[in-house]
């Protein structure tokens, strides 16, 4: 199993400045947690995406997932990065997505499509129908003791469905000019 260091290092500066600057957002500004939270989901997603393209090895990600799990372990026991973490919200995304990392890595084997379909459906739907639904819901719906909206479910599954559509078209086009 080979380490990846100078790129682990670059992903890893980089999910670093992220949440910090998240964190930097929420107290200088107020920004409201909801927003942060998603800027980091959806910055951190985005970036998640270019692991095929910048990592080779298992282990590689293996071991950002594994670092990326400890901080959010971390982070929450120690009660920091309040940008990230919304109190008295029992949430398991945060230490799941980094296991979720790894698997579809392992079980893509590293083909850049196999992995950034699932990552995008992970990451941009879930965030736009969260800021939509709140910012614009007024049908909403129960689910589990927690209430949704239509107008973010819509937003969901219009997104979900570009997310696979887009990245389909595109390894099309690639491929067909690869066989040229």
């Amino acid at each position: 199993m080979t380490v990846e260091w100078v790129p682990m290092a670059w992903v890893s500066a980089v999910i670093v400045t992220l949440l910090a600057s998240a964190q930097i957002l929420r107290i200088k500004t107020g920004m409201k947690l909801e927003f942060t939270r998603k800027l980091v989901h959806f910055g951190a997603g985005l970036l998640v995406c270019a692991f095929p393209f910048i990592f080779d090895s298992i282990g590689s990600v293996a071991l950002m997932s594994l670092s990326f799990l400890g901080i959010m372990v971390v982070s929450k026991i120690r009660n920091v990065l309040d940008a990230v973490h919304e109190e008295g919200r029992n949430s398991a995304g945060a230490y799941l997505y980094p296991v979720a990392v790894f698997l579809i890595f392992y079980w893509s084997g590293g083909y850049w499509l196999h992995f950034m379909v699932p990552i995008l459906l992970l990451t941009i739907p879930d965030a736009a129908a969260a800021l939509i639904g709140k910012e614009y819901g007024s049908i909403t719906y129960a689910v589990n003791r927690q209430y949704r909206s239509l107008e973010g479910s819509f937003m969901f599954f219009l997104i979900a469905f570009l997310c696979i559509l887009i990245p389909i078209l595109l390894a099309e086009v690639v491929d067909n000019q690869t066989a040229i």
